[in-house]
């Protein structure tokens, strides 16, 4: 988008041509972010379940004054001669017959309407079909849904572990579009990332504020897989010089269930030999109004790493984004796996242990408690050449 507007501003500013952009963006707002730290201030259209059936990205089109497509343009440097030689100069007539917009299906009109239930039960319809094309686009829209609904106060456990197994679905389906693979790593591990998506955040924010503006907010904080630089070595980080904080177990168990703990993993099933990224989230019981106790201590997550496997972390530390005493937002750990070449498929569980500090509503008891848990981590023999999802021959 910055090649093309510092292409077109002049023109722009003459009032020759109107710049509007189309992004495939799960989350609109950090789009806005990024134009507000640009300064650039044409209108953006969302399609964030990606109708508009593009491959790749980015894409340029010069769509004349009655809304007929006359260019796809591809280099900037080459195309702008014609924009301004051609495109500009010729009045175009008006076409007898002129299109109409493809009316919404019902699946995409729950989406955008905020109904995610509604949204996943519409897409779900058209997930099996025969045709892969639209089958790939069903499950494309149940994880868009399910990752909105995990963004949402109505968030339900496990739906961003739904929203990657669609995904996955969605790349099988058609493992040429770009769209659905980069969705995928966005939340994957290091290894199979292409570059960090949201690294510019920071710096953003910095710029923008020494400008004397307000950096827009963004309703999901990336972090973690979404910041992380892409590395072609699995490195065991912080495993190996890790101390245990509760060896002996003599910390008491969370019998009341004042947390939920659950999981997500990406990619799922991961490939033996490959690497996945783990998600783990903390949930405070909000039917006996459970808080964190910030004000005694954070929460740690410890990990134990199966015969052959590697982690890049076995202890983990949450940081604490509230500053207030308590709090009762949803804390996430994450870390990469690295399954072993001679795995046999199947699954494998990683045990572990979360420590937190807790304030009960109902009996308005803070403690400091342990829960044990087990991860499940699914995995299969990394397909081939002529398998779906392998390289295609040429």
């Amino acid at each position: 988008m910055p090649v093309w507007h510092a292409k077109t501003k002049r023109l722009q500013e003459e009032g020759k041509i109107q710049v509007v952009g189309i992004i495939q963006e799960q989350h609109p707002d950090r789009c806005a972010l990024y134009m507000q730290w640009q300064q650039m201030g044409w209108p953006v259209l969302v399609d964030a379940l990606n109708r508009t059936g593009v491959h790749a990205v980015p894409r340029a089109w010069a769509i004349d004054e009655h809304g007929v497509l006359r260019k796809k343009l591809r280099n900037p440097k080459r195309d702008m001669a014609w924009l301004e030689d051609e495109f500009l100069e010729t009045a175009y007539e008006k076409p007898d017959v002129v299109a109409s917009p493809d009316p919404l299906d019902t699946a995409t009109e729950a989406f955008l309407a905020g109904k995610w239930d509604l949204a996943i039960s519409r897409f779900s319809k058209e997930k099996d079909v025969e045709d892969a094309s639209t089958a790939a686009k069903a499950w494309f829209g149940i994880g868009c849904s399910y990752r909105a609904r995990h963004d949402s106060k109505g968030r339900q456990g496990g739906d961003f572990q739904a929203a990657i197994h669609a995904w996955t679905q969605a790349l099988a389906k058609n493992p040429r579009n770009y769209i659905y693979r980069r969705r995928l790593q966005q939340y994957g591990p290091r290894l199979l990332k292409p570059y960090p998506f949201y690294d510019w955040i920071e710096t953003a924010r910095l710029e923008i504020t020494a400008r004397g503006e307000t950096p827009l907010p963004l309703l999901a904080e990336p972090e973690g897989a979404e910041i992380a630089r892409p590395s072609r070595n699995f490195v065991e980080a912080g495993a190996t010089a890790a101390k245990e904080p509760d060896p002996q177990a003599k910390l008491p168990l969370d019998t009341a269930g004042l947390i939920k703990i659950s999981q997500a993993t990406a990619p799922m099933p991961a490939n033996i030999g490959g690497t996945a990224r783990v998600y783990v989230f903390l949930t405070p019981n909000a039917k006996r109004r459970v808080t964190w106790d910030n004000a005694a201590g954070t929460t740690q997550i410890w990990l134990e790493s199966p015969q052959g496997w590697q982690l890049t972390e076995r202890l983990m530390t949450a940081k604490i984004a509230s500053k207030k005493e308590s709090s009762k937002e949803d804390r996430r750990f994450e870390f990469e796996v690295r399954i072993p070449a001679d795995a046999k498929a199947g699954t494998t569980e990683i045990k572990g242990y979360a420590l937190y500090y807790v304030c009960d509503g109902v009996s308005g008891l803070c403690t400091y408690l342990r829960q044990d848990f087990v991860l499940p981590i699914q995995h299969k023999k990394k397909a081939g050449r002529g398998q779906r999802g392998g390289r295609r021959r040429r």
